[in-house]
């Protein structure tokens, strides 16, 4: 090879060799521009958006809100609560008639409603009522003498002051009398629609209800 061979040869070498570098050069600087920013993705991962909302408070913590604000403000006690409650009612013990018997009981007034007398022993002259409408308390049994008839009949004590008297049985005498505005069979109904009694001052008071004669009725003995 001649000297002016060799030197184009070298010289081609030396221009394929920079011409290499070049490239390899070129490459690793568009490699390094394509490569992402680790700390740009790190920091987009880790930074929530602006936008993001608040974490909400722990469940413990949410669940005893709505417990200590109940504890705050208690809640009134009902309205029934408040009321004065009623005592129990308690039955009343039978009254006892023994203070009654052994006594001969002379009807002497019958009132009707309030302050109307229909019967009033005391303005009965002369002999006028004689031994009519008695009552006597006998054991388990009433027994007296209407007008003129004997009767008789069978009572029971229920609480309290209550007093009922069964039918009423008696002699069939003749003649019937009337005194005043009452007369037997008058006298027998309202023994027999009595509820109940009261003795006080040595009187004794028979009553009888409004729904049994329409108006209140009281019956007023005392002692022959």
């Amino acid at each position: 090879m001649t000297i002016k061979a060799t030197r184009i040869f070298l010289l081609g070498l030396c221009a394929a060799n920079i011409l290499m570098s070049t490239c390899s050069t070129l490459f690793k600087s568009s490699a390094a521009d394509a490569k992402p920013d680790d700390s740009a993705v790190q920091s987009t991962q880790t930074s929530p958006p602006d936008s993001a909302p608040q974490s909400k408070a722990p469940p413990e913590e949410a669940a005893s809100e709505p417990a200590q604000t109940a504890s705050e403000h208690p809640q009134p006690a009902p309205a029934a609560a408040l009321l004065p409650q009623a005592p129990a009612e308690e039955t009343a013990p039978a009254k006892n008639v023994d203070s009654l018997k052994n006594t001969i009981w002379q009807l002497t007034e019958l009132r009707i409603g309030v302050g109307s007398i229909m019967l009033d022993r005391t303005l009965m002259t002369g002999n006028q009522m004689n031994d009519y409408f008695t009552l006597q308390f006998v054991n388990e049994g009433i027994s007296g003498r209407a007008a003129p008839n004997r009767y008789f009949a069978p009572y029971a004590l229920l609480d309290g002051n209550n007093l009922m008297i069964r039918p009423i049985a008696g002699t069939l005498m003749s003649p019937l009398t009337t005194i005043g505005v009452l007369n037997e069979d008058r006298y027998y109904a309202l023994l027999q629609n009595i509820t109940h009694w009261d003795s006080k001052d040595n009187i004794l008071h028979l009553y009888i209800p409004a729904e049994k004669e329409g108006i209140e009725v009281v019956m007023v003995y005392k002692p022959q």
